[in-house]
């Protein structure tokens, strides 16, 4: 039993090692001094969220976090009462700007959302590839579906095909 408990622990503090740091940098230009928060998405049933790091902006806006994930995360960039989703792997940099809010947009009950600027430098950044992912997957649902649920073209994959270079287009 010993034994056991042992290698538990051994590979519960092994697990630990493998962990990596991932960098999340970038500008907040119209809020200098803004309180930016990064917290990792726990359950999301729950919804439950745990803090990863804090921050400052400088007085250019510009902010600096390291965070040690062992696996891709969900995160959420918290700006003064403004979320954004962030998608984070291990050993992974990201570089964003916060796009300039209007004050005169609606708020919703708990924070505005808002889409984060990716620098495209880097093809292997997930959360460029989660973006196009949903750009084609939004198309697909509108302009393929209606059709597909239309008894001459229900279940045709031949349909698809004959409109697979409309959707690698998008």
């Amino acid at each position: 039993m010993r034994k056991a408990i042992a290698a538990f622990f051994g590979l519960l503090m092994a697990s630990s090692v493998w962990a990596a740091t991932a960098i999340v940098q970038g500008r907040v230009a119209h809020e200098p001094g803004a309180s930016i928060t990064l917290l990792k998405l726990d359950d999301g049933i729950s919804g439950k969220r745990t803090v990863l790091a804090r921050t400052q902006s400088d007085d250019y806006g510009n902010f600096f976090m390291e965070v040690e994930i062992n696996a891709v995360t969900t995160a959420f960039l918290h700006i003064n009462g403004v979320v954004s989703t962030l998608y984070l792997a291990p050993d992974g940099g990201y570089n964003v700007t916060v796009p300039i809010i209007e004050r005169k947009d609606p708020r919703t009950f708990n924070h505005m959302k808002v889409d984060l600027e990716f620098e495209r430098g880097n093809a292997q950044n997930i959360n460029l590839q989660v973006a196009g992912f949903n750009r084609q997957y939004e198309f697909f649902f509108k302009e393929f579906l209606p059709d597909l649920v239309e008894a001459r073209y229900a279940g045709s994959s031949s349909y698809v095909r004959s409109n697979r270079e409309r959707l690698s287009s998008v």
